[in-house]
């Protein structure tokens, strides 16, 4: 999304609120935005029924405030922007904009969908400021060392100070974060290490989240390791469970 269009599609409607919108296929799940031809949000309903679907944009969760809605959000408790704040404003008669310019947009609760945004971005679909894939390339950190002897197949992202041992293999697919040691034969694609991960020599990685400071041990190669809501999320070395949301346990 570009934020400069964004605020500038906000100054020119007037509006209090100007709310982010994509259009997806079934609503139910989000916060739904019913609007007229100008622009201007007729009806907000967080996770509306079946028979309460009015439309199928909904809210992508950002939003450009005017001061003056701060002060209709009450102090010392939690409040909801989509469940209270919103209608309210409708109900007080304030103009809540609609601003339909996003490019892309996920819901990266399920294991699933946060590794296909990965391959998104890796196939261009996605787009992020700075991070630009060609084709099958590779993009390298600052400062990372990969042995001479070892395969990268692209398309790769490798953090900084990485370092990739002789015979390793690394990629299609693959995200590996800052200062992670992938040691030698160790292999790795179609997944996600993030920062301080630990590959030992000859274990096998095949479709899996790894979080910051994971270990594997040498030789090993996980069993469940496919793309479904079977795939291992692990942390610290310990295996979080099967069908887990990613949400915030990562």
């Amino acid at each position: 999304m570009d934020f400069m269009e964004l605020v500038k599609f906000h100054k020119s409607k007037l509006a209090a609120v100007t709310i982010a919108v994509t259009r997806v296929s079934n609503p139910s799940a989000y916060g739904v935005i019913e609007y007229d031809k100008n622009g201007y949000a007729l009806s907000f309903t967080e996770k509306p029924k079946a028979d309460e679907i009015k439309s199928d944009y909904i809210n992508a969760g950002v939003y450009v405030l005017e001061p003056e809605v701060l002060r209709e959000i009450p102090s010392g408790r939690p409040v909801s922007l989509e469940r209270q704040i919103f209608p309210l404003l409708l109900r007080k008669g304030h103009k809540v904009a609609v601003y339909n310019g996003c490019s892309y947009w996920m819901d990266i609760g399920t294991p699933e969908k946060y590794l296909q945004t990965h391959e998104d971005i890796m196939a261009g679909d996605c787009r992020l400021s700075g991070v630009r894939f060609n084709g099958l390339g590779v993009i390298k950190g600052c400062q990372s060392v990969i042995d001479i002897t070892a395969v990268i197949s692209g398309p790769v992202y490798i953090g900084d100070n990485v370092k990739i041992g002789a015979y390793a293999k690394v990629g299609p697919n693959a995200v590996i974060g800052d200062d992670v040691r992938i040691h030698a034969g160790g292999s790795v694609s179609n997944s996600i290490l993030w920062n301080n991960a630990d590959i030992g020599s000859l274990a096998e990685m095949d479709g899996m989240v790894a979080a910051s400071n994971f270990k594997i041990q040498c030789g090993t190669i996980p069993h469940d390791n496919t793309l479904t809501s079977k795939i291992n999320i692990k942390s610290d070395g310990k295996a979080l469970g099967k069908e887990l949301m990613l949400g915030a346990r990562l």
